[in-house]
């Protein structure tokens, strides 16, 4: 007897996500709170072309111009970025769209 009689794989809408801490970081003597990428849609997570972009979309909109009027020195974005994916555990399953930020 089938025990899946609609024959469906995945059901996308029965998929829950895990909610983390928020990841709040600061600079500039300003504190800032980044939402977690996986729960972008993933047409936007496809789209990401620079470090940029992906701060357009992970930063609530209060945030983005405070954040884009900050000084930032390349290694101090290399560990903003890669801390914030080891919060969230992006990529360390082989998540290609993590490639992309």
């Amino acid at each position: 007897m089938p025990t899946n009689p609609d024959n469906i794989t995945l059901n996308l809408d029965t998929i829950e996500s895990e909610v983390a801490e928020p990841f709040v970081f600061s600079v500039g003597a300003e504190k800032f709170t980044m939402t977690d990428a996986q729960d972008l849609d993933w047409q936007v997570l496809m789209d990401l072309e620079s470090p940029l972009d992906f701060f357009r979309h992970c930063l609530p909109e209060e945030d983005k111009d405070r954040f884009l009027k900050q000084e930032v020195s390349g290694r101090k974005m290399n560990a903003l970025i890669q801390a914030y994916m080891t919060h969230y555990g992006i990529g360390d399953k082989g998540n290609a769209a993590a490639s992309r930020i």
